[in-house]
């Protein structure tokens, strides 16, 4: 046995902790607060620029939930079956699932939704946040890369670290999905139709789409490690996921453009409680939209080309 009792009951407490922190942030801003602000009855104000912040920061929560439950769940296996050192190696690679969902969402301020942390329309204080959240999501990715390579870099046949990557897309494609879908399950009260615009069913579906796509690629995974099987399906899905995210990515910069060139398309605007004016500093937020969307798309397309030419599919040769 390679891991003592005390190692396994603390893993269930820490993560026992962690999902208790990020429910709480999950369900205060992803499902009691996101849907009513998407809305127009928000209860609570919020500056200019900060309409997507309770959005970012309840995507973050559930996101965090979900893969906390996930090292939950196996640390609690690992506890009852007391000779399984799998399932508590599993757990910790939770760790460094969290880490990665954390670094992506430092990045993702640093290089997207920097306004959401501002609190003006200029340039005066976007140079320190992206600076600053961009630097950390470097350090932290450094430092997750290290364990993940420690841990799966041995992997033959790479199912152990797609479980783990798939794990997360499903995980961050689950927050950013939930909240966007309980506001269109909400969408029938009056007035509703001021505040439910297509960048909605984009940005609620389209992630949606990517988690389903996550979570049949997590199983299979997770199966091809029992059974050391290697199949090209598998990758496939993770990569969809991919794609369905940079083309959720791309229409975000379609949306916002629209908003800052017509009066008229003022409901696509993603970022801003100004609801009945245009404002240019949202070309800014266009571009990276597009910026960042055509990457993904582009590494998706990389990987499915890889995948295409891989060996086929069948038992890993070690």
């Amino acid at each position: 046995m390679k891991y003592s009792s005390t190692v396994r009951i603390l893993n269930l407490v820490l993560f026992l902790a962690l999902f208790a922190g990020f429910v709480a942030l999950g369900i205060w801003a992803g499902i009691l607060v996101t849907p009513f602000i998407i809305r127009g009855y928000g209860p609570i104000d919020l500056p200019d620029m900060s309409l997507a912040l309770p959005w970012e920061l309840g995507a973050f929560g559930l996101a965090g939930a979900l893969m906390s439950l996930f090292g939950l769940v196996l640390s609690l296996k690992g506890v009852i079956k007391g000779n399984d050192d799998r399932c508590v190696r599993d757990a910790i690679s939770c760790y460094i699932g969290l880490g990665f969902i954390a670094a992506l969402f430092l990045f993702l301020n640093g290089a997207w939704l920097y306004r959401l942390t501002t609190t003006n329309f200029g340039y005066s204080e976007l140079g320190f946040a992206i600076a600053f959240f961009l630097v950390l999501a470097i350090i932290l990715i450094i430092g997750v890369n290290v364990p993940f390579v420690k841990m799966h870099g041995d992997d033959v046949n790479q199912n152990s670290q797609m479980t783990l990557l798939s794990s997360v897309s499903l995980s961050v494609n689950f927050g950013i999905a939930l909240p966007g879908i309980l506001a269109l399950a909400f969408s029938n009260g009056q007035g509703a139709s001021n505040y439910i615009m297509p960048k909605l069913y984009a940005f609620a579906l389209a992630p949606a789409a990517a988690a389903l796509f996550s979570l049949i690629a997590l199983l299979r995974y997770r199966k091809g490690e029992k059974t050391g099987l290697v199949s090209k399906l598998n990758g496939f899905l993770f990569e969809g996921s991919l794609l369905v995210d940079g083309a959720a990515l791309l229409s975000a910069g379609v949306f916002s453009y629209v908003f800052a060139q017509e009066t008229s398309s003022a409901k696509t605007s993603f970022v801003s409680s100004s609801w009945n004016k245009p404002d240019v500093n949202y070309m800014d937020f266009s571009v990276m939209s597009w910026i960042l969307g055509g990457a993904v798309v582009l590494l998706a397309l990389i990987l499915i080309v890889s995948t295409v030419r891989s060996s086929k599919s069948g038992k890993a040769s070690s």
